[in-house]
């Protein structure tokens, strides 16, 4: 408590002071080392011409009309209402939904996973249309044509991971609205 008094101590200390410099630099006039203030410039001998007469203002043009009231949006919907035990439920929807959307952002192997296995497709594709006698191993054939594609680290743990945060929170956050049994 000591720390709080002394902090708001402080605190008014330093208002007050900034208030005073404030009072104080406005009233001394021009900075000292500036030296005292030059005298103002002398005015010109001749007079100077008279100035030229305002053109008369043009015609107002007519005034746009207002445009036309838009009518306010719809208030959005009520959030449905969620049981709580929809909350925890293994196939909860709610939380199902929330948690899956993101992971592809979230996992960047799943963009990679989903590369390789377009590129192992279409190399199993091609291998079994030019495979004449069914004896093709188009499987080793994609696996080995679409190394490069497909070397990345397995993105399980990723998924899981992710999806087990997020279920945790949504529940607890599902569990602060959620309405009846």
């Amino acid at each position: 408590m000591a720390s709080a008094g002394s902090a708001g101590l402080a605190l008014k200390a330093a208002a007050i002071a900034t208030m005073l410099s404030m009072l104080v630099l406005p009233s001394s006039g021009r900075c000292p080392s500036l030296g005292p203030a030059l005298a103002p410039p002398t005015p010109p001998a001749q007079a100077p011409w008279p100035p030229e007469p305002i053109p008369p203002a043009p015609a107002p043009a007519q005034a746009p009309s207002p445009p036309e009231s838009i009518p306010p949006a719809p208030a959005p919907a009520p959030a449905p209402r969620v049981s709580c035990g929809e909350c925890y439920s293994v196939g909860s929807q709610v939380c199902y939904d929330l948690c899956t959307a993101p992971l592809s952002q979230i996992c960047g192997c799943l963009l990679v996973q989903g590369l390789c296995d377009k590129c192992k497709t279409a190399e199993t594709d091609k291998c079994t249309a030019n495979c004449t006698d069914g004896a093709c191993d188009c499987v080793g054939a994609a696996v080995k044509a679409c190394a490069d594609t497909c070397s990345y680290n397995e993105c399980s743990w990723c998924v899981r991971g992710q999806q087990h945060n997020c279920l945790i929170t949504c529940r607890s956050q599902c569990m602060s609205k959620c309405n009846g049994p």
